[in-house]
């Protein structure tokens, strides 16, 4: 009798996910049966991640520029003098969108300014913020799954020829994905 409550307990436990993955058939037919695709699930998932990683990343500079006082933008977070200010660390990432997006766009970076090296005020880094999000925005807006795999993939071929001990990707990701160079 213990074995018997054992295996119809264990029978129990194990019909459960299935149940809730599928629901229980009402009827024998294979349309009852047979699964059912996520709603959730887009055509372009890898974009649409990376859309949204961009526009919330770009959300958290722009808020973290705006609300930090002007007097501490100079502040250095510890006391060695490798150590960026806030208002360089800025400058930094401007200058990296700037760099990072004209390559995607294929042209010259239309930044002037170095703003992580060229000392600027509150002001002109949160403006400055705020024009190069949205330079990199067209390219995010435009955004594909083929497009984001084709920059992966160059980006690992600058990353290997920077790191050599790094293998290039490999060639089956580029045919599985009907990509030609």
């Amino acid at each position: 009798m213990k074995k018997f409550l054992c295996s119809v307990l264990l029978c129990g436990i194990t019909a459960i996910p299935a149940i809730a993955q599928g629901g229980a058939a009402t009827s024998g037919t294979p349309a009852a049966i047979a699964p059912q695709a996520p709603a959730s699930v887009t055509a372009d998932s890898l974009s649409t991640f990376v859309k949204g990683a961009f526009k919330s990343n770009s959300n958290n500079l722009i808020g973290s520029a705006e609300q930090m006082p002007e007097a501490n933008y100079n502040m250095k977070i510890g006391t060695m003098t490798e150590v960026r200010t806030f208002g360089s660390m800025l400058g930094h990432i401007i200058n990296a969108n700037y760099l990072f997006c004209a390559q995607a766009k294929g042209e010259t970076s239309p930044q002037t300014i170095d703003y992580e090296k060229t000392p600027q005020t509150k002001d002109q880094l949160v403006k400055a913020m705020h024009d190069a999000i949205s330079y990199c925005g067209s390219v995010y807006d435009t955004l594909t799954r083929s497009t984001a795999i084709w920059l992966d993939i160059s980006a690992r071929r600058i990353w290997c020829r920077l790191r050599p001990r790094l293998p290039p990707p490999p060639p089956q990701l580029l045919h599985a994905q009907g990509i030609s160079f």
